[in-house]
């Protein structure tokens, strides 16, 4: 509910999960990726440009 993702932005999985909650606005070409959980609360504002990255070495 009330989220928006910007033209040209990637958002990928592997091996983990993105949630994002309501009210999210994902600025234009953001990337974000994950190999575990990422959660991106509500009322949350990513600039455009921004990279989410999750993960971890085994």
């Amino acid at each position: 509910e009330g989220v928006f993702i910007g033209r040209n932005s990637i958002l990928s999985c592997k091996n983990g999960n993105i949630i994002i909650s309501k009210n999210v606005n994902i600025g234009f070409n953001c990337e974000v990726f994950s190999a575990s959980k990422v959660k991106i609360g509500e009322n949350t504002l990513l600039a455009a440009y921004s990279y989410i990255i999750a993960g971890g070495h085994s």
